[in-house]
């Protein structure tokens, strides 16, 4: 059994301080509290039989030893029945949310309010771990070489490689719109750049570069260069 009902911590609007250092339990947590007496009583049952029983045979020399009204074992022995089944379920507790304690739906964290909150915290976290990312030496060496390679590329380009018919319309109504059918990190392989400049490419948000439209123009299945 499990000895806390509740899947959650224990949350500071449940509890009051006093002026003397004292910690009173507020309302909505007594209430749930005294909902689970019966399941708690149950619990400590078989244990304060047992001390009565230890207590009692210090005392008498009677066999049988005290009653046991709370697990009834002594009835249960007189019908030849080994063990006790308990089929009782605790009560449903409702689950209230982390931040405030409002109740909520069973399977969620937050309330909708607190989930704004919450939601805004984690991009303005992920923003800033972006941006230490970014500006660590490391990124800043792999920005270097990326650049280096892509300058390179550029200069060593010869612009009669690309089909005449290979122009900036033809791309956009017969490449970009067949790219949507192609993985990000195959893209990303093909042209030598990183994941989120080829998700802009394959989201249309940019044109690349005319040095590329002949590589995705192969992707898509538009162009074999003759052997």
């Amino acid at each position: 059994m499990n000895p806390w009902p509740w899947p959650e911590p224990l949350r500071r609007p449940w509890f009051l301080e006093e002026r003397n250092g004292n910690c009173r339990l507020l309302s909505s947590l007594a209430t749930r509290l005294s909902e689970t007496c019966t399941m708690w009583r149950r619990a400590v049952a078989s244990f304060a039989e047992g001390i009565a029983k230890a207590l009692y045979s210090q005392r008498s020399t009677n066999d049988r030893g005290p009653a046991t009204p709370l697990t009834q074992d002594r009835r249960r022995e007189a019908k030849g029945v080994l063990f006790r089944i308990d089929k009782s379920k605790p009560p449903r507790i409702e689950s209230s949310c982390r931040l405030c304690g409002d109740p909520i739906r069973h399977g969620q964290k937050y309330c909708r309010n607190c989930t704004t909150i919450v939601a805004k915290e984690n991009i303005l976290n992920a923003a800033r771990l972006r941006r230490q990312n970014t500006h660590s030496p490391e990124a800043r060496a792999r920005n270097s070489e990326t650049q280096r390679r892509q300058n390179a590329a550029l200069r060593n380009w010869n612009p009669t490689e690309k089909p005449s018919w290979l122009d900036e319309t033809t791309y956009k109504e017969r490449v970009q719109p067949k790219l949507s059918r192609i993985i990000v990190r195959r893209i990303a392989s093909a042209l030598s750049i990183s994941e989120p400049y080829a998700l802009r490419i394959r989201s249309r948000r940019c044109i690349p570069h005319p040095r590329h439209w002949i590589v995705l123009a192969r992707l898509v299945g538009i162009y074999s260069p003759k052997p």
